[in-house]
């Protein structure tokens, strides 16, 4: 396929990757459409991930990470855009990336903060330990990715340079067994790898799972199974359907973190797919959607 330009690129991961669909309304309550799994993502149940104190009029683009000590960390885009796509425009032009907590396992957070903050657009962040004991964050600005830093996983401080020099955004992290870190990011052949040593300087290294016919992949959510191999969540698009809610969810497996194979079937609908597997090893995906109908208020 022959490369497309850097103006076009951006368009299409800012169309595809789905920072669209807000995550809060006036007729469900604030949080993640959450699906769960207890035998290795095999089968899926749709609940809710509530976010108590919400400071935002929505939350896009979840990312979880879990901490040394069991709690689960809970990275999105907070959004005061109640039209229109959040990642172009804030009503006081600051794009905020806040944390939430959760302390049993994933099923409940509680806003911490803002973790960092922009009077630039920016989406879809994503956390990687630096395996120092620091937490990095990726974050995708179009067709860029950059980095912050934080020695807790709450506050964040830029790093210079790009990890992704227009090659693509929406990044997914992962650190190999071997020490190699590969950052997937979206472009209109697939989702696509750069790999590093160092988490700041990459290079190009391919594909790791290709687009179909008339569809477009996007939203990379790699991690290391405790059970040996790797796995990523991602979402699978139709070329032609714009609205996100038609987004489906799905998992591909590994055994190196930089060959990938897809699992045959969907976990489900949702955009922005961000996977854990909390410490008694129950599989969690977050996903920007609506709660599915058992969790609506009535």
């Amino acid at each position: 396929m022959k490369s497309i330009g850097v103006f076009a690129l951006a368009i299409f991961v800012l169309l595809v990757h789905g920072a669209s669909a807000q995550n809060r309304r006036s007729d469900h309550p604030a949080g993640f459409r959450m699906y769960v799994s207890t035998d290795q993502g095999h089968t899926w149940k749709a609940d809710w991930a509530p976010i108590e104190g919400l400071s935002t009029r929505g939350a896009v683009d979840p990312a979880a990470l879990l901490m040394p000590n069991g709690d689960l960390l809970l990275y999105y885009l907070g959004s005061n855009q109640t039209q229109g796509d959040p990642a172009r425009s804030q009503p006081d032009n600051t794009w905020r990336m806040i944390v939430a907590r959760s302390t049993d396992g994933g099923r409940n957070f509680k806003e911490v903060g803002v973790s960092y903050s922009e009077t630039r657009g920016m989406t879809d962040p994503f956390p990687l330990p630096t395996g120092d004991g620091t937490v990095r964050l990726y974050i995708s600005r179009g067709a860029e990715v950059f980095s912050v830093t934080s020695p807790d996983g709450i506050v964040f401080k830029k790093e210079a340079g790009l990890r992704s020099n227009r090659k693509g955004g929406v990044p997914g992290a992962l650190r190999t067994r071997d020490g190699t870190i590969y950052l997937f990011v979206c472009r209109r052949e697939g989702i696509m790898r750069l790999k590093s040593r160092d988490g700041l300087s990459f290079s190009d290294d391919g594909a790791a799972l290709k687009a179909g016919p008339g569809k477009f992949l996007c939203d990379p959510s790699p991690l290391a199974n405790p059970d040996g191999g790797y796995v990523m969540a991602y979402k699978e698009k139709d070329a032609k359907v714009h609205d996100p809610r038609h987004d489906t969810v799905r998992l591909a497996d590994s055994l190196d973190g930089r060959t990938w194979t897809a699992r045959p079937g969907t976990i489900g609908t949702g955009s922005v797919p961000g996977l854990v597997i909390a410490a008694e090893g129950v599989w969690r995906i977050y996903t920007t959607g609506p709660p599915p109908m058992a969790k609506r208020p009535r």
